[in-house]
């Protein structure tokens, strides 16, 4: 089983909406690094002496990962700290998978296709 790394803004922390991703990541044979108190204290200690949190807390526990998750915002945008931590994930070769990964959204039906293919001057 994979260790992995959920990146996610700091608005689905303790939603609905991470319980689902952490469900479906454990579907996909990983398990994800816990946000434990152990965690929030090493942020809360990092603020307070003035350090990089980012560089202080969240790349050495992605540094312990196999794998990073992490889900955009509802409009397809990515929060700064989420793409340090994608930065930080690919400087180690890590794998990076977004969640959703949208194939269902932009799939196209026959009709759709055709058409598409009609307007590019393919049909």
């Amino acid at each position: 089983m994979n260790l992995a790394y959920y990146a996610r803004c700091q608005t689905i922390s303790v939603s609905m909406q991470e319980l689902r991703d952490i469900e479906l990541i454990a579907e996909l044979d990983s398990h994800v690094l816990p946000f434990d108190a152990e965690v929030s204290e090493a942020v809360v200690k990092a603020q307070s002496s003035g350090d990089s949190v980012m560089d202080t807390v969240f790349q050495p526990l992605v540094e312990k990962c196999d794998i990073l998750f992490f889900r955009a915002l509802p409009d397809g945008r990515i929060t700064a700290g989420v793409a340090r931590e994608i930065q930080f994930a690919r400087e180690l070769s890590l794998p990076v998978l977004e969640l959703p990964s949208g194939v269902i959204r932009r799939t196209m039906n026959v009709a759709e296709t055709r058409e598409y293919l009609r307007e590019s001057g393919e049909g």
